[in-house]
């Protein structure tokens, strides 16, 4: 596969067939047209992977996280009851949301579930007790979590960190912007909330994101960037140490 490119994903059986993309420096769209589960990216030295799950059955799973993951709920509602506190949390459609590493939680659904999924495995290091988390992280525009004004103009909140700080969830925020060429420090995962994002890399291939489809750019790629009017992110990025 040539490097570099931007790369629209299908639902097609070639395309579901493939081999998820790993260490490769490509543009990857998911689309809540995408119904099938797939992983379309892994960086296993990074410990980063990124896909869509689909369950279309019941499910209930108690487990301590050993992840740090940010999921967007795609079509379907789950609940996330802290096994701890007793706490229980309601994601629905459209809701993005990160579990921590070292949540110990139940996981139960009991309709059809979709979900864009980003996970990171960081190297192994203990939580000491302080660190215990006791609920999920909700990304959210309306929270209470500060803005923050960014070098360029706009302005973020970040909502979750992970213990090493290579893993940070938020949301962004900005009116239309265009860019040149920019070389990514990062991985980073985007989800268009409100607005419309076109992306274009080296070779002027472009790829355009409406509003709840997401991007994953992975580190090292080239791209510019430019919004359609008011635009609203939810953000991944994911460093090496």
């Amino acid at each position: 596969m040539a490097k570099n490119k931007i790369v629209q994903l299908q639902t097609t059986s070639s395309e579901l067939s493939k081999e998820p993309i790993e260490n490769e420096i490509k543009l990857l769209k998911l689309s809540p047209q995408n119904k099938c589960s797939k992983s379309y990216y892994e960086n296993r030295s990074l410990g980063l992977y990124v896909g869509i799950q689909a369950s279309n059955n019941s499910v209930n799973i108690t487990t301590s996280h050993g992840s740090d993951e940010f999921v967007t709920i795609v079509e379907g509602t789950v609940s996330i009851k802290n096994n701890i506190n007793g706490k229980a949390e309601t994601a629905n459609k459209g809701e993005s949301f990160v579990i921590p590493k070292g949540y110990d939680y139940q996981w139960q659904q009991s309709t059809d579930l979709i979900t864009f999924q980003l996970t990171y495995q960081a190297p192994i290091e203990s939580l000491s007790r302080s660190e215990k988390y006791e609920n999920v992280f909700f990304i959210d525009e309306k929270n209470e979590t500060p803005w923050q004004n960014t070098s360029d103009g706009y302005k973020k909140k970040v909502e979750y960190q992970s213990q090493n700080k290579n893993f940070t969830a938020g949301v962004w925020q900005g009116g239309h912007f265009k860019t040149g060429l920019i070389a990514f420090p990062y991985n980073e995962f985007i989800l268009v909330k409100s607005g419309c994002l076109i992306c274009t890399d080296a070779q002027e291939s472009k790829i355009v994101v409406n509003i709840g489809e997401a991007l994953f750019v992975p580190q090292g790629a080239n791209c510019s960037w430019e919004s359609q009017g008011e635009i609203s992110l939810h953000f991944v990025q994911v460093k090496a140490d």
